[in-house]
């Protein structure tokens, strides 16, 4: 009797012992299971992130092209405005430069007009001369 109180012992701990185990097993299988899920979520959070990614540096590359384009117009832009520059004020100075020369041979007309006159003038009082002269001989 005292080996069947043994054994009924020992079984009675072994059963306890498995459902102690079956217990943890069925926890463990739980905990493996929600894992397993949160882990696919990542997986899934993991690929919209490197699509968004992917998606960000082709915008970043873009707006890299746009940038080198624009910097490459702006700089187009200012030597035309160098350009433009230049000829303006090689413009005014061929303006002052004809202003300076019209205004000399305004001058030189005006000092040209004057001896004209005076000729004129002298080219009369030879003429009455000569006249005065031709009619006292």
């Amino acid at each position: 009797e005292d080996i069947n109180k043994k054994v009924n012992d020992q079984k009675l701990t072994s059963e306890s012992e498995n459902e102690r185990l079956s217990t943890k097993l069925s926890i463990q299988e739980a905990s493996n299971k929600s894992m397993t899920n949160e882990l696919s979520t990542l997986h899934v959070q993991m690929e919209d992130l490197r699509n968004e990614k992917a998606s960000t540096e082709r915008s970043f590359h873009q707006l890299q092209l746009q940038l080198a384009s624009l910097e490459h117009s702006n700089s187009s832009q200012e030597k035309a405005i160098t350009q433009t520059e230049a000829k303006r004020e090689s413009a005014e100075m061929i303006s002052a430069n004809a202003k300076e020369t019209l205004s000399r041979q305004h001058v030189q007309m005006e000092d040209l007009r004057r001896r004209l006159s005076e000729a004129e003038l002298e080219v009369s009082q030879y003429k009455d001369l000569t006249s005065r002269y031709q009619t006292n001989r």
